[in-house]
């Protein structure tokens, strides 16, 4: 379906100011002009015209007509600054991880923030930012993919998204929002806030100390810990099993604790994939006759008993 006339008209005088065929004073062709070569009514005409004058593009001059406006002498209030060059400018190197690049459908929050109908095709990415290998930013980003079909097909790990979206369609206006917002699981371990896996592990450390009137604080701790172990099973099992060593390694009064802990977060949570870890686990000193997840001592074997030759 093509667009309505005066958006014709509209887009076609941005494209003329984009392309330098109209620089910042010009005028543009007078109303009585669009109005013959679009074929179309002086309303539809003014139209547009009162449109791009609201976006600040164009000047009107009773009697004169419309000029194109300088939007260099704008000092906008906040830049969207692209997060490569500000680690450069610190003199750390940058590098990303694109940890999710995937076209799907948008989902009633998301469609509602991009204008667009339940359903409607987008990317979905999740990228991490990083200072000298270190992570600092986590970008989570929605993109209608019938407005820019390409974004699921470039290699973000040499381009940020800000910077390929400014080339293809620079801002003209935007709505930014700032709030203080606690991390979801897996953003917490992507971005390491705080290590997550030891912060997970202490959590059932605590619940299997609760006990009596605590046992609610002890669901609360074990349904922290299942939601970052879910992550870190995905993401960073490497760093859950060595934080797992570290706390095994502290004596059996650790182990007895993690155990009642462990064995609530896996009554309570059975599909959780690390939970049969969680009480299998042996730390690498440990004999192998000694499960570190219990305080019982390793059993003695019994002594051969010496033969004794028939009188």
């Amino acid at each position: 379906m093509a667009p309505a006339l005066y958006l014709q008209i509209k887009q076609h005088i941005l494209d003329g100011i984009r392309e330098r065929h109209y620089q910042a004073g010009d005028r543009i062709p007078t109303e009585a002009a669009l109005c013959e070569q679009f074929a179309v009514s002086r309303m539809t005409v003014n139209k547009a015209l009162r449109e791009l004058v609201a976006e600040g593009w164009l000047n009107r001059t009773a009697g004169s007509g419309s000029f194109v406006a300088d939007r260099r002498a704008e000092s906008p209030l906040l830049a969207i600054r692209n997060i490569a060059d500000e680690i450069a400018e610190r003199g750390s190197q940058y590098s990303a991880r694109v940890i999710r690049l995937q076209r799907q459908a948008a989902d009633e929050k998301v469609a509602v923030r991009l204008g667009l109908r339940v359903g409607a095709p987008t990317f979905h990415s999740l990228i991490v930012h990083q200072a000298d290998g270190e992570p600092l930013q986590l970008e989570e980003r929605f993109v209608d993919a019938e407005c820019l079909p390409g974004y699921g097909e470039q290699d973000f790990t040499r381009q940020t998204p800000n910077s390929y979206l400014m080339e293809i369609c620079p801002l003209s206006e935007m709505e930014h929002v700032v709030e203080a917002v606690l991390p979801s699981a897996e953003g917490a371990v992507l971005v390491n806030l705080p290590d997550p896996a030891r912060y997970a592990l202490h959590k059932i450390l605590i619940a299997g100390e609760r006990e009596g009137a605590f046992r609610v604080k002890a669901r609360k701790d074990l349904t922290q810990a299942a939601h970052l172990l879910a992550a870190l099973w995905q993401w960073r099992r490497e760093a859950l099993v060595e934080a797992l060593d570290d706390l095994l390694s502290r004596g059996r009064g650790w182990q007895s604790r993690f155990r009642r802990g462990a064995r609530a977060l896996v009554d309570g949570w059975p599909g959780l994939e690390a939970g049969p870890m969680l009480l299998a686990h042996r730390t690498p000193a440990s004999r192998p006759d000694v499960d570190p997840l219990t305080s019982n001592p390793p059993r003695t074997p019994p002594r051969p008993r010496r033969a004794t030759a028939a009188s």
